[in-house]
């Protein structure tokens, strides 16, 4: 894939999981090939970006070892969610599903970016994560499977046992690839995914709890979780991460948190300096933004640049969320936000509680325009 900087290059890596040993290699390759560093994707996936030569870059990241080859690359992706102690089996979960995606015909033909996540809970759960399959551990060897959605929004939803939930996933993707365009679930009518569990009693969708947090900092049992902001690791901050983790590996999760190994902790000091945040009250958590301008020729305004001004300005209104995109297409996040900002013609329009295509409550904007309104919104919140 191109963008204005250069190719994409994605790497789906075993377990979601990059070892020492594949992050030693990838450095120099990142160095000599993608002149803006790598990102940790929404999908756990790490992308390097301004590859000027993508021929020469992916051979030597299959020298390498990072490509995937064979029939693992023709499977979705799956996202497990679970950390090692995996109490609930998601791990498990995992393997029994793969073993029977193996066995079905023409699973190729599935939308590129069809996605099932098997979430076990605790504190690496991502509960918004959208999927088109979406697994989520219940309790005393359940699940609870919906279609089409996060945890709190999926439909249809029903709970099933450990013994049977692999088993019923896997049907409903042959029934997908029986359609002559097996794209995604989440564009079907309610009506349609329904049939896809017919014979299953639904229920009802759980209630959501507090909004959570993101889940960052130093924890004994898992390790040192942290994020970059948006998601971007540089070419330095790569390299630091290759010294520190030692012979570890490092955990990639869905929201572009990074699971470091605990003895990457005590040079926290030096990924600081890369944009490393460890802090769930950091404003530039709620950030999304897409490349801009720097990268993409839709794009009229500096996006990231323009986001992290107006997170030190109004860091209220950063926390709740705040997504700065170059073009109504919102690559960086198309689901609404509490405030979100749409380049044209080098300025913004804004759009309260609502995604990029939605229609704006104001237009034209200043940078600096743009932040009195965030400011001024943020302030009238907290008085309520």
């Amino acid at each position: 894939m191109w963008a204005a900087d250069g190719a994409l290059i994605r790497l789906r890596l075993p377990d979601n999981r990059i070892r020492a040993g594949q992050l030693a290699a990838l450095v120099p390759i990142v160095r000599r090939h993608a002149a803006n560093g790598v990102m940790v994707t929404r999908r756990a996936k790490l992308e390097l970006r301004g590859v000027a030569k993508p021929e020469a870059a992916i051979a030597e990241l299959g020298r390498a070892g990072l490509l995937e080859r064979g029939p693992a690359a023709d499977m979705p992706d799956v996202l497990v969610l679970a950390d090692r102690r995996d109490e609930r089996g998601a791990h498990r979960l995992d393997e029994s599903l793969r073993d029977r995606l193996a066995h079905v015909d023409g699973i190729e033909r599935l939308a590129d970016k069809f996605l099932i996540v098997i979430d076990g809970g605790g504190p690496l759960a991502a509960p918004a994560l959208s999927a088109d399959i979406r697994l989520d551990a219940i309790g005393n060897g359940r699940w609870r499977l919906g279609l089409a959605g996060g945890r709190f929004d999926a439909a249809p939803v029903v709970e099933l046992g450990a013994d049977t939930v692999a088993d019923v996933a896997a049907r409903i993707i042959k029934k997908r690839l029986m359609d002559t365009t097996p794209e995604r679930l989440r564009g079907l009518p309610r009506t349609m995914l329904q049939n896809f569990l017919a014979g299953h009693t639904p229920v009802g969708a759980p209630v959501p709890a507090a909004e959570p947090l993101a889940g960052l900092g130093y924890d004994a049992a898992l390790g040192w979780r942290v994020r970059f902001v948006f998601g971007v690791l540089s070419i330095k901050a790569l390299a630091v991460l290759a010294e520190i983790i030692d012979n570890g590996s490092i955990g990639l999760l869905p929201d572009r948190r990074l699971v470091l190994p605990k003895q990457a902790w005590l040079a926290r000091q030096r990924l600081y300096q890369h944009e490393a945040i460890d802090d769930d009250a950091d404003p530039r958590n709620g950030l999304s933004a897409c490349i801009g301008q720097v990268g993409c020729r839709w794009a009229s305004t500096d996006t990231r640049a323009d986001a992290l001004a107006l997170a030190a300005r109004a860091p209220e209104m950063a926390r709740r969320g705040l997504h700065v995109s170059g073009c109504a297409k919102g690559c960086a996040r198309r689901a609404a936000s509490s405030a979100t900002l749409v380049g044209r013609d080098g300025r913004y329009d804004l759009i309260r509680g609502g995604a990029p295509g939605d229609a704006p409550q104001a237009t034209g904007l200043t940078l600096a325009e743009a932040g009195h309104a965030l400011t001024r919104r943020a302030g009238q919140a907290g008085e309520r």
